[in-house]
């Protein structure tokens, strides 16, 4: 784990270009690029918690840091990506005719297209869906599954309309393809990310479909509870007990825990009886 002080030695690159008074602008940027894209971009991030003290480094850095994240935003180099990720952090909205650029570029590949479409989710969320319902309409798998995960994170009305859908779409498909296993996996973690008591009977129905995989039920039980109302809860024992084995395990422990925290965090006396209520039944199923 490597985690030195990015905003000192981002200062002290500060300082000397402001006293380099004959460099160019250029060598001046490189200075400043160099240890600053470098301290928050190549690095190796296992906990989720490295990843917040690393957005903190990046906001502490100021405008001088916005600047610099910005220009390695609109280069073609590697750290491009890692760039757009701390801007939409950040709320930066001047990265989005960045995103735009690449987006309606006839040069950039799809797969970077439709990453730029899932970026600007994070920024302007009425613009990205019609973009991204294009990239979903696409043969491409990988591409199909960013334009998923984008379409969840904007929480637009037409992007949940477009992945209820397409999830009604995928029930009949073949489910001897990965391809099809895969995209419902991906559509049902994105509904359920949004929390609406609405999408409870169209996620259940995903249930129904022949060779639906262990790993989607799994996530439809995460859904019931991330939902966490009392008809989504009373689903949730129900749905692990259709897990195969070692699913079912892993399921039961990350549920329990899910719980109990909603449990600690509960004002409602009604909802905190169902909580405990569906602690129980998932306990019995140890």
């Amino acid at each position: 784990m490597r985690f030195r002080t990015c905003a000192a030695r981002f200062w002290s690159a500060v300082i000397v270009a402001s006293h380099g008074g004959l460099l160019t602008a250029q060598s001046r940027t490189s200075r400043l690029t160099a240890p600053f894209i470098d301290e928050l971009c190549n690095v190796v991030i296992d906990y989720e918690f490295q990843r917040e003290q690393l957005r903190r480094q990046a906001a502490a850095a100021g405008e001088e840091g916005r600047v610099i994240l910005l220009q390695a935003a609109r280069s073609d180099a590697g750290y491009r990506e890692c760039a757009w990720d701390y801007l939409v952090y950040l709320g930066e909205g001047r990265l989005v005719p960045v995103l735009l650029d690449v987006i309606n570029s006839e040069t950039e590949p799809p797969a970077i297209r439709v990453k730029a479409a899932a970026k600007l989710a994070g920024l302007d969320p009425e613009g990205a869906v019609p973009r991204l319902e294009i990239f979903l309409g696409t043969e491409d798998p990988e591409i199909q599954r960013v334009a998923i995960v984008g379409l969840g994170q904007t929480r637009h009305v037409r992007a949940k309309q477009v992945l209820r859908e397409k999830l009604e779409q995928t029930a009949s498909d073949d489910r001897s393809s990965r391809e099809v296993l895969e995209r419902e996996y991906w559509l049902v973690l994105a509904l359920g990310k949004q929390g609406d008591p609405a999408d409870v009977p169209l996620l259940l129905k995903v249930l129904k479909n022949n060779g639906v995989s262990g790993t989607t039920r799994y996530r439809v039980a995460l859904a019931m509870v991330d939902i966490g109302t009392r008809e989504s809860l009373a689903n949730v024992a129900g749905v692990i007990e259709t897990m195969p084995s070692p699913l079912r395990s892993s399921a039961i422990l990350e549920v329990l825990s899910l719980l109990r925290d909603q449990v600690k965090k509960s004002e409602d006396a009604s909802l905190t009886s169902a909580l405990n209520e569906t602690i129980d039944a998932v306990e019995k199923l140890k």
